[in-house]
């Protein structure tokens, strides 16, 4: 539920329970915050280990903090869907996915855990930031990747958690369409005019 839970024990249990890294002890871990996720903390995870072959870092997924969106994101199913996707879909996926070691969610969908590969360099865009050409060709490729291999794929229709968020989606665009009316009356003079007639173009 928090990173406190991530503990050396635990870290040595998921990795030798997956069969990943069977004579595997991890004695110390240090965890520092990635980003800034509104629905979800992620951690960067630096490990030492006493005996056995393991890996030095691991990226770890976990709940908000903030109950508020703890919940929200439960009633959305987002916890339940992430591990389901490192559980059905990734390894068939045509885009470049971190290896998972473990993959767990409660059953009322409030707490979940990701324990994933590192693949630094690559490192989050702030959305107020933005970023480069080069980085934002690379997250386009990746997304039209994503698309090309799963479109019109019989077998994604035979998931039933990918299936029935289907209707989530479609009310989400429903709200958004409204959410940028009401950000647009109060932000709108921040706002040039090419962002409003995008804006203009979702109603």
């Amino acid at each position: 539920s928090s990173v406190e839970d991530v503990t050396p024990a635990w870290l040595t249990d998921r990795l030798r329970r997956g069969g990943h890294y069977n004579d595997v002890e991890v004695v110390d871990v240090a965890a520092t915050r990635i980003g800034a996720g509104k629905l979800g903390a992620t951690y960067s995870l630096t490990l030492t280990h006493a005996a056995g072959v393991g890996p030095e870092r691991l990226v770890v997924k976990l709940p908000a903090r903030d109950e508020e969106s703890r919940q929200f994101s439960a009633a959305m199913g987002a916890y339940a869907r992430e591990v389901a996707f490192y559980r059905d879909i990734a390894e068939s996926s045509p885009i470049r996915t971190p290896r998972c070691y473990s993959s767990e969610v409660s059953e009322d969908g409030t707490a979940f855990t990701l324990l994933l590969e590192d693949l630094s360099p690559v490192a989050e865009c702030g959305q107020l930031q933005g970023c480069g050409t080069e980085r934002a060709t690379a997250a386009l490729e990746q997304a039209a990747a994503l698309h090309a291999g799963s479109w019109n794929n019989p077998r994604l229709r035979e998931i039933d958690w990918l299936v029935a968020g289907l209707g989530i989606w479609r009310k989400m665009g429903a709200d958004a369409a409204q959410a940028q009316k009401v950000f647009r009356h109060r932000y709108g003079d921040l706002l040039d005019d090419s962002a409003h007639r995008v804006a203009s173009a979702l109603e």
